[in-house]
């Protein structure tokens, strides 16, 4: 059973996203909903490689949500520095979807997100320090 929602005001505004093309600017625009910074790469980066985001998000201090497991190979084969990377592997692709399983990352984990490598699936989270 997951924890009810978090207060707005009781969750950490430190954290700041940028949410790849993959993943969907309906994530982007939920994130800054509740009052993270978070910016789409479907606004700002458009068609930009993921070594670039890569980069970009590095420099900004934001963590990475994606559907592409390609970021795993740029930070643990390549061993390029990131804040954090969110990746969603899940069997329904569906904004509302990732929108829960973001929610509930952010509800049941939101000390472990910042510096981690986060799996998320339908059934589990996995969390591994980058």
């Amino acid at each position: 059973m997951m924890k009810k929602s978090t207060p707005l005001k009781t969750r950490s505004k430190k954290l700041r996203f940028l949410v790849d093309e993959s993943t969907g600017i309906k994530v982007s625009l939920f994130l800054t909903s509740q009052g993270f910074d978070s910016i789409s790469a479907t606004e700002k980066f458009l068609g930009f490689e993921d070594l670039d985001l890569l980069k970009i998000a590095e420099a900004e201090k934001r963590i990475i949500v994606t559907n592409d497991k390609d970021f795993g190979d740029l930070i643990f084969y390549q061993k390029l520095n990131s804040f954090g990377v969110i990746l969603l592997r899940l069997k329904n692709e569906s904004s509302i979807n990732k929108i829960r399983l973001i929610d509930a990352l952010l509800i049941n984990y939101p000390d472990k997100i910042m510096g981690n490598f986060i799996v998320i699936t339908e059934d589990t989270v996995r969390i591994r320090p980058i």
